[in-house]
């Protein structure tokens, strides 16, 4: 069921974050690879754009990206991927603050 969630969410035309992120939720422990490149896209869409009224979405995003690193035993890619994200991003103060949280 989890991999016909899965494209349900992906043909959605408009974005129905909770939707998504509950189908993300489920889909940790069998489809990881899918949660990390949804998650970050979204994450990177928003900080790319600078929009800061929306940080604090990109960190619940970037948090679903690194619980499936976790859940997949990729612990080194993550912290390879927010090294990178806080290299890249390091003059937005608001999302590195927000960012601290995220380990």
């Amino acid at each position: 069921m989890i991999d016909k969630a899965i494209a349900v969410v992906d043909k959605l035309y408009y974005d129905y974050e909770g939707l998504t992120q509950r189908v993300m939720d489920a889909a940790i422990a069998t489809n990881p690879d899918w949660v990390i490149s949804n998650a970050c896209r979204r994450a990177e869409s928003i900080m790319d754009a600078g929009k800061a009224k929306y940080y604090d979405e990109a960190v619940e995003w970037i948090k679903k990206a690194r619980d499936a690193y976790i859940e997949s035993g990729k612990k080194q890619e993550w912290s390879d991927y927010r090294t990178k994200l806080m290299i890249t991003h390091t003059r937005k103060r608001k999302l590195m603050s927000l960012m601290k949280s995220v380990v």
